[in-house]
């Protein structure tokens, strides 16, 4: 304790330190303002919002700069089609030009190709004889580029075709068999070995003459296995 001038004790005392009269109260979180005077939660909500929107514009950028990439990859030198890595997307551009060339000349007649072998052009006989009673299931040999000589089961554990009636038949397709085919007569009927039929019939030409006989064999149930055609020997 300090002593007076007199001798006596002075009394005790507090100090005080001088405030700082520029420092302000701390301003509680929900009162605080930003510039445009809006709350603090609003200002960070306005922030995150730019954030994502600034991480679509960049996601777009680089879609666009993959996208570009993969359309290089796809168009050739000439303009034309081409194929894209095989890890990047297959991208198709359409030439309208091409398209339309391409459909001008499958509507011509002339540049038609048959079903099968050349889709589109109508089938001719041999093609109704090959896929129509045959089935697709017989060989067909031919003596020159129009006669058939021969026909035959391609396999022996294949079901074969029934050929019920081979009048009608050689009506429909005798003109495969020989050039001037007209009518044809049931000239024999032999039995083979294992119940197979053989039926030779004398096929006759425009004149009404013999001209050659075609033989079918067959199994029991009038099923063909076998055709053969003979120019006559008569």
């Amino acid at each position: 304790m300090a002593k007076n001038s007199d001798g006596g004790k002075e009394s005790g005392k507090v100090i005080h330190f001088p405030r700082r009269t520029n420092a302000s109260a701390p301003v509680p979180k929900s009162e605080l303002k930003t510039p445009a005077g809006e709350s603090a939660a609003g200002y960070r909500n306005l922030a995150v919002g730019g954030a994502v929107l600034a991480i679509l514009l960049a996601t777009g950028a680089a879609n666009r700069s993959t996208f570009n990439h993969n359309q290089g990859l796809v168009e050739n030198r000439n303009g034309g089609r081409g194929l894209a890595s095989a890890s990047s997307p297959l991208i198709i551009n359409r030439d309208a030009k091409w398209e339309k060339q391409l459909a001008e000349r499958l509507v011509q007649k002339s540049g038609r190709q048959i079903a099968s072998s050349q889709i589109g052009r109508v089938a001719s006989l041999e093609d109704r004889l090959r896929w129509g009673p045959l089935e697709e299931k017989y060989t067909i040999y031919k003596e020159d580029a129009k006669r058939i000589s021969a026909i035959f089961l391609q396999d022996p554990e294949t079901s074969p075709a029934y050929i019920l009636n081979r009048g009608k038949f050689l009506q429909q397709f005798g003109s495969l068999l020989t050039k001037d085919f007209d009518s044809a007569q049931l000239k024999a009927i032999e039995t083979g070995p294992n119940n197979q039929v053989i039926e030779a019939y004398t096929i006759f030409d425009k004149q009404k003459q013999p001209c050659a006989v075609a033989h079918f064999e067959l199994d029991q149930y009038s099923r063909l296995l076998s055709l053969n055609v003979k120019p006559n020997s008569l």
